[in-house]
């Protein structure tokens, strides 16, 4: 899905594009100094922080489409109408007093996972630890193998709980996808919205993610300190901030490769070796990293949500979802709900990372959904797109077909379906609800859709060029106009 030399973004494209990008939150103390005249920050208890957690995954997108129906009924119309298009605000006046929620641009947040998720490994690995590390993936893998079961699945949480405590959030992160590919066999068996959804919002609030969600936010809160970041004015440092961390992640994986050329192929140490192999932090992709960043703080006010994916940047057009001419098929597009989703399992050169695909294609896009629509169940996009309502944790954490969003698909007679991996089963509940009942009016839509998209790499640079070249045809035009008078 998604790099290559930019330049600066068309500013044009910042003002027509209303898209308020994918946001993650930091939440803190704000306490009186001893002259209480001045206010500091303090990191939030564990305790502290699982209500705050419970209040996040219920009321942020995509997460509240989990409870969609519950809110329509508790919410009057103007308390939804803020949720919808101040999310930061609404879940402010959440929080019990003295709790506050700063805004910090989902990809600064993942690229803040990854430096943390590398140092773990390293850490963990030196110094003749990798054999001890290895032999206890083995056992890992064995324990994976009979996640079908219930039994199991609590066996490894029990395991994962008692062997990982010097993990912090690195290794046992395969016990989410051992639960979530549990939910969804069994999902398989007998299905209805209200049970998926239900599964779903169990999983987003699951206390092996909410334990790592307070790690991350209290390690993000002690790096500000470090950085004498004002937590208050984080826009202001938000460029800089990316490039500390992106020269630090560089720094280990640097260290990494020197440790061990040959890293186990396990999910835990899959990272190192795809990054070290596929050269995924250049200086090329601090530019990507740097210009999406600058997206979604940018557009952050607007209420948009936004899915990534990589594209060809020579194709005639950004992307489509049918061919109504020769073999007759029909694409369900891939998207990423933010940039670095599918991290932890599916950042090979088969998997579904938004970021490796643009590193490789050295193009790609971001697509704004309108989380007001989407919510309410607008035409245009909840018809043409399916977005996973997972939390950012869990979007690094799983694998599979249906772990983020992808376009939908209108199935009729002599249609072929593409889009996913060969023998997978296709999720006909989830992605075949549309009110659509002509492939022509889809296409056409969607096509609408992706005229809104956010373009980077060569794929701009090639707007670029077309806008150039047609103001360049305009302006001829004008002038033979004027010499002919």
């Amino acid at each position: 899905m998604f790099l290559s030399r930019f330049r600066i973004m068309l500013l044009c494209a910042l003002f027509l594009v209303q898209a308020s990008l994918h946001a993650e939150y930091v939440f803190y103390k704000e306490v009186k100094e001893s002259d209480e005249k001045s206010s500091g920050i303090k990191s939030l208890t564990q305790e502290e922080h699982q209500k705050v957690f419970a209040i996040q995954q219920k009321y942020q997108f995509p997460m509240n489409l989990c409870y969609r129906e519950q809110l329509t009924k508790e919410l009057d119309g103007k308390t939804l109408e803020l949720l919808l298009t101040d999310e930061q605000t609404f879940i402010q006046k959440c929080l019990s007093d003295g709790m506050k929620v700063a805004f910090i641009p989902g990809t600064l947040y993942e690229l803040f996972f990854l430096k943390c998720y590398l140092e773990e490994i390293y850490e963990n690995t030196k110094s003749g630890g990798l054999v001890t590390f290895s032999a206890w993936c083995s056992i890992r893998k064995k324990q994976v193998d009979s996640y079908y079961s219930m039994s199991s699945l609590e066996g490894q949480r029990q395991f994962y709980e008692e062997f990982c405590k010097e993990f912090k959030i690195s290794v046992g992160l395969a016990y989410l996808d051992c639960a979530y590919q549990f939910i969804c066999k069994n999902l398989k068996k007998e299905w209805s919205d209200e049970m998926y959804f239900s599964a779903m919002a169990a999983l987003n609030n699951d206390v092996f993610v909410q334990q790592r969600y307070w790690y991350i936010n209290t390690m993000l809160l002690n790096y500000f300190g470090q950085k004498n970041v004002d937590i208050k004015d984080l826009n202001a440092h938000f460029d800089i901030l990316a490039q500390d961390i992106f020269c630090q992640i560089v720094e280990i994986l640097n260290k990494c490769r020197s440790l061990h050329k040959n890293w186990p192929s396990t999910d835990e140490c899959q990272i190192v070796r795809q990054f070290l192999v596929g050269n995924l932090m250049s200086p090329i992709d601090l530019v990507l990293i740097k210009q999406t960043i600058a997206y979604e703080y940018q557009e952050h006010q607007r209420g948009d949500f936004p899915v990534y994916r990589g594209t060809n940047p020579h194709a005639e057009k950004l992307d489509s979802v049918i061919d109504l001419d020769g073999d007759k098929e029909i694409y369900s597009l891939s998207y990423g709900n933010s940039l670095f989703s599918g991290l932890i399992l599916e950042c090979d050169s088969r998997g579904a990372m938004p970021f490796r695909y643009i590193h490789v294609r050295e193009a790609g896009y971001l697509l704004p959904v309108s989380k007001k629509d989407y919510f309410m169940k607008n035409k245009i996009p909840y018809d043409l797109l399916f977005v996973a309502p997972l939390n950012t944790l869990l979007g690094l954490a799983l694998k599979g077909e249906v772990f983020h969003s992808r376009s939908r698909v209108l199935v009729l007679d002599g249609f072929k379906i593409h889009g996913f991996y060969q023998g997978c089963e296709i999720p006909e509940n989830l992605l075949l609800k549309t009110s659509y009942s002509s492939h022509t009016d889809f296409e056409q839509d969607f096509q609408k859709l992706l005229k809104t998209a956010l373009p980077v790499g060569k794929l701009k640079e090639k707007l670029k060029e077309k806008t150039t070249e047609n103001t360049d045809a305009k302006t001829a035009d004008s002038s033979m106009d004027t010499s002919e008078k």
